[in-house]
């Protein structure tokens, strides 16, 4: 059985997974119990782990200094993946990469330094563009546009499960995206 560490295992997309992910020993990584800006805590956890799904991510406006903490938690996922031994990362990325919103600036920021850290380190990344996950797993019907990007909780699951069973990931570095048909 692969042991696979969620950070932010308590969020919506980590809920899904924990769930979901049946077939894998899971090291749950939330607040209160770790914080992912705790580096040291942080690798400790992740000792014996296969993989990585990191998820979590600090809701702050743009313009605060908290916004930065979590491109801070990214940079402690690849660097404490690094230091424990663990060759395959799956990042969270966002269908709103790139958009031209402080929040999908960072995530495409995110998205080439992981192709960079890929490159110059013996890890596998995957970046998932997620799209909209929500609690109920519902298409929300009132929010225009949400069809194109609703990701139905089993179809989130199918990624990351095969995301984590992938032999190898071409040239050490993909970007998917997580919508459902």
């Amino acid at each position: 059985m692969k042991k696979v560490a969620i950070t932010g295992s308590k969020g919506v997309i980590g809920s899904v997974l924990v769930k979901g992910l049946r077939d894998l020993e899971i090291v749950e990584i939330d607040l209160p119990d770790t914080d992912v800006l705790n580096y040291e805590a942080f690798v400790l956890k992740l000792v014996g782990c296969e993989a990585i799904i990191h998820l979590a991510w600090k809701y702050a406006d743009p313009d605060s200094p908290e916004f930065l903490d979590s491109a801070k938690m990214f940079e402690n996922a690849l660097e404490a993946s690094r230091e424990a031994g663990i060759k395959r990362v799956i990042l969270a990325s966002s269908v709103h990469a790139g958009d031209g919103t402080s929040y999908g600036e960072l995530k495409t920021k995110m998205e080439s330094l992981s192709k960079e850290y890929a490159e110059n380190n013996s890890i596998e990344i995957i970046a998932i563009r997620f799209g909209g996950v929500n609690r109920e797993d519902v298409l929300l019907e009132n929010e225009e546009g949400y069809e194109k990007i609703w990701l139905r909780h089993n179809d989130c699951v199918a990624i990351m499960q095969k995301s984590i069973d992938a032999e190898t990931v071409p040239g050490k570095f993909e970007i998917i995206y997580g919508v459902s048909k």
